[in-house]
């Protein structure tokens, strides 16, 4: 499956954007994570899976403990997408932008 899909994928649950938000502050363990949210740590681990396959998140072995932090590369195949879009939204602003300001209002 394309990576893009897999990020796109992993990123439309607001949970999951929620735990890269938190992740964005720095590396957290599943128990750092599930102190933030109102969800059990088996429903955290699988959320975390999602976003390392997807890799979204890093994960490092610690002794007994498993450290996530964010990997940000992911999301500029999502931005590069997204840009396209917004060079053709600002075209329109632009040209709505040229013909008020042609027009008496």
């Amino acid at each position: 499956m394309n990576s893009t899909v897999d990020v796109f994928r992993a990123i439309s649950d607001p949970s999951r954007r929620a735990i890269l938000d938190h992740l964005r502050e720095g590396e957290m363990t599943v128990g750092d994570l599930v102190a933030r949210f109102a969800m059990t740590q088996s429903a955290i681990s699988q959320h975390l899976r999602i976003l390392r396959d997807s890799r979204l998140v890093q994960v490092q072995k610690d002794g007994r403990l498993r450290r996530y932090r964010l990997n940000c590369k992911p999301l500029l195949e999502i931005y590069d997408w997204v840009a396209h879009y917004e060079r053709f939204w600002q075209q329109k602003l632009d040209a709505l932008d040229d013909f008020l300001g042609e027009t008496d209002v």
